[in-house]
């Protein structure tokens, strides 16, 4: 992981399946202009034959069904010898999810047809804001400040009201507050951290501002309360468990 160059594994044992993520990959990272090297293996006995070498991979694509050497006892394997990969499950099924987290993985993909591509771009943009290789900076036009430089690490919530979005920034120790004309729908798709989390119709969330989440609301260091709907909170448990390393 010292060159430049972002190495990646797909190792399912659908060769269909595993051409496609390679495929939605090599469109997402050829938008990037890095360079990049993918690899396929077909088996989980195949992946783990490298041994250390299988340490050379910044990200890592594993198929948890896989038969005999299934994914989640590959991850294993590979965490003998690299705990800086980033893992990222495919499977058809949810119920290995809490499994993954034990071998910090970083998303779990549902092979849907219809989702799997924007899962595949929404992880891959994680792990590059992870590893420094993202390209791009979210600029956005505030009602009190035009062309504006959005950090991540500055916002703490962004709420939804009339139409309005209003951000929350927590910049040098200030609350400092700007507004928006925008869907709330649009920031989700266009901030892309994982540290930010849908937790209502109405607001987003920064995980690293959160001190407590009970039902149904978090508590955030200021002392702020912000409510999650209840189709949302199993996954804003499981996402405060994962990044506060509980999982």
């Amino acid at each position: 992981m010292e060159s430049d160059i972002i190495r990646i594994a797909v190792c399912d044992d659908e060769k269909a399946i595993a051409e496609k993520i390679v495929g939605y990959i090599g469109e997402y990272i050829n938008k990037t202009k890095l360079p990049y090297k993918i690899d396929i293996y077909q088996s989980g006995e195949e992946f783990v034959s490298l041994k250390s070498a299988m340490k050379q991979y910044d990200i890592v694509f594993l198929d948890v069904s896989m038969r005999e050497m299934d994914g989640i006892k590959t991850a294993h394997e590979l965490r003998k010898y690299s705990d800086r990969t980033y893992i990222i499950f495919v499977t058809g099924f949810i119920e290995y999810s809490l499994a993954g987290y034990k071998v910090n993985a970083v998303r779990y993909i549902i092979k849907d047809k219809d989702t799997i591509e924007a899962d595949i771009t929404e992880a891959l943009n994680a792990v590059f804001e992870k590893l420094g290789k993202n390209t791009d900076e979210t600029i956005y036009d505030f009602v009190e400040e035009k062309s504006k430089r959005v950090v991540t690490a500055n916002i703490m919530y962004i709420e939804n009201s009339l139409h309005r979005i209003s951000f929350h920034f927590n910049e040098n120790g200030t609350e400092n507050i700007y507004t928006v004309y925008k869907k709330m729908d649009d920031i989700e798709m266009e901030l892309k951290a994982e540290e930010l989390v849908r937790v209502h119709q109405s607001f987003i969330v920064n995980m690293k501002y959160v001190c407590d989440i009970k039902r149904y609301y978090v508590k955030l260091i200021n002392s702020v309360k912000i409510p999650i709907s209840k189709q949302r909170y199993k996954n804003a448990v499981l996402e405060y468990a994962r990044q506060k390393g509980a999982i």
